[in-house]
């Protein structure tokens, strides 16, 4: 279904069901795009990750490249975001 489609459909609703239906799409529970809590980026800041050229957990903060923060592994002497 296209926008327009969804639209007129959604317009030829009772009173009811229109509220019924932004009622649902306001749920928290509907809400699908949400990033989880265990993303890779909390899971390296808190240790939880590992090197991905050599699967050490020993690493430490090393700077930012273009926002985005870098780290560098004790084991291997690699650097990876």
């Amino acid at each position: 279904m296209t926008y327009s489609e969804i639209l007129s459909a959604a317009q030829s609703l009772s009173e009811a069901e229109r509220h019924s239906l932004v009622k649902a799409l306001d749920s928290e529970n509907q809400c699908e795009a949400r990033v989880p809590a265990s993303s890779r980026l909390s899971a390296l800041l808190e240790k939880q990750g590992r090197c991905p050229h050599c699967g050490g957990s020993h690493y430490y903060r090393f700077g930012k490249d273009h926002g985005t923060q870098r780290f560098k592994c004790k084991d291997c002497g690699r650097t990876f975001t």
